[in-house]
């Protein structure tokens, strides 16, 4: 079973190998450095999917206007990627 916590890289620093054993046994880490989110420390056997966030946390997903026709929309997303 995996479980998610927060942790500041300072906690990360000062018990590395603590959190990696933890690691090992399929608990996530989102680290943070002054308070923003910046790295996720997942096992690597852990499939993506369970490593995504929580149903529901949408911050930082732009709005995007209704009236633009979807493939408009696609379009600036991709040329975001790139």
């Amino acid at each position: 079973m995996s479980t998610t916590e927060v942790i500041p890289q300072r906690q990360l620093r000062n018990d590395v190998s603590g959190v990696l054993q933890r690691v090992a046994l399929g608990r996530t880490y989102i680290i943070t450095v002054r308070g923003k989110e910046v790295a996720t420390l997942a096992p690597v056997n852990q499939p993506r999917y369970k490593r995504l966030r929580p149903a529901g946390d949408l911050r930082g997903i732009k709005r995007r206007s209704s009236t633009q026709l979807t493939s408009e929309t696609l379009d600036a997303l991709r040329e975001e990627r790139v």
